[in-house]
């Protein structure tokens, strides 16, 4: 199978996710919990401990990403692509994240990788 990604995928270890998922139109919030299967310069791929509820394509996501290892954690804003069987969910980032931002934020992660 061709790869038909703009952006390569990094695979990142012990990375924790904190997605808060604010339905549009209502304060109404839903919080889950997971972690990072493996991140890109416009997505990232979580594994959630519970099921994603069913969000419109409104819906607003805030995935928190932190790590022990990491000095900052970095918040990502966007949309849900994806939600498989396994409760492993594709998030696009939005195009308020920027480049450079991401570009650290994975590099620190790489980096921690290679030291541990």
């Amino acid at each position: 199978m061709i790869e038909k990604r703009q952006h390569s995928r990094i695979l990142v270890q012990d990375l924790h996710a904190e997605i808060c998922v604010t339905e549009s139109g209502t304060s109404q919030q839903s919080i889950l919990q997971g972690s990072v299967v493996d991140m890109s310069n416009s997505g990232i791929k979580i594994k959630l401990l519970s099921p994603m509820p069913h969000t419109s394509p409104m819906s607003k996501i805030s995935i928190l990403l932190t790590n022990s290892n990491l000095s900052n954690p970095m918040t990502i804003k966007g949309m849900v692509r994806h939600i498989s069987v396994n409760n492993e969910c594709g998030v696009a980032f939005s195009d308020e994240v920027g480049n450079v931002d991401v570009d650290e934020f994975l590099f620190e992660c790489v980096r921690n990788i290679a030291t541990n």
